[in-house]
């Protein structure tokens, strides 16, 4: 059984509008969502894959952050929350990145031939 490579995006919904801080204290506080994001089958060391990848973030995002309400207090728990996960999910994106873009150079290098020393 091979495992796919994956990242979790983690989000916590934004905290309660200022008008609905009265009620705050009886709510049950805003679950927690996740979701996946597959980097199987990309080539995190080249700019097709890179933008690929981003793109799957960028719908996990909504899926996570998307709380199917349409109010004006919801567009903006929306905004916070994606941007809050963005701001999250780019650590761990940059390091993935950075790490392919590394062993990709690391194999570039095996290949060459050794230079000739006069």
């Amino acid at each position: 059984m091979t495992t796919r490579p994956r990242i979790i995006v983690p989000a916590l919904l934004a905290a309660l509008a200022a008008t609905g801080l009265q009620t705050a204290a009886f709510a049950a506080p805003a679950e927690a969502r996740n979701a996946s994001v597959s980097y199987a089958g990309l080539d995190l060391a080249s700019a097709e894959g890179q933008r690929s990848f981003d793109e799957r973030i960028a719908r996990a995002v909504e899926q996570v952050c998307d709380d199917g309400s349409r109010s004006l207090a919801a567009m903006q728990r929306r905004r916070a929350c994606a941007a809050e996960t963005r701001a999250a999910v780019t650590v761990v994106r940059d390091q993935l990145v950075a790490n392919a873009v590394a062993g990709a150079a690391r194999q570039a290098a095996r290949r060459q031939p050794a230079a000739a020393v006069d």
